[in-house]
């Protein structure tokens, strides 16, 4: 498991020039500052690309704007689409992302 991942969200940086959120960086992906804030989410976003087999890993945009990758289990194959909504969960060595129930998502 990543060592910035528990149950109540996930470490991430924001840029304290330009505001943009990022995970594990050492600059800004935007401005290229190394002037970065600690901050934490809470771990609930959206897939965006989902994976390609039971293998591979989506892609998930956070709330807080950045974007991580990662498992999504407890999903039957062909289950995880774009746009699904996803909470972070424990799950040992890997970053782990649950389906959220209709309501529970980003978008409520």
């Amino acid at each position: 498991m990543p060592a910035t991942a528990d149950e109540a969200g996930l470490d991430y940086q924001r840029c304290r020039w330009c505001g943009t959120p990022s995970y594990r960086r050492l600059l800004c992906p935007t401005c290229a500052s190394p002037d970065l804030a600690d901050a934490r989410s809470e771990g609930i976003g959206i897939v965006t690309r989902p994976p390609q087999s039971s293998q591979s890993e989506a892609v998930v945009q956070l709330l807080e704007g950045f974007t991580v990758q990662g498992r999504v289990i407890g999903a039957l194959n062909g289950a995880v689409h774009p746009g699904a909504a996803v909470r972070l969960c424990l799950h040992p060595e890997e970053m782990a992302f649950r389906l959220c129930p209709v309501g529970e998502g980003p978008r409520g």
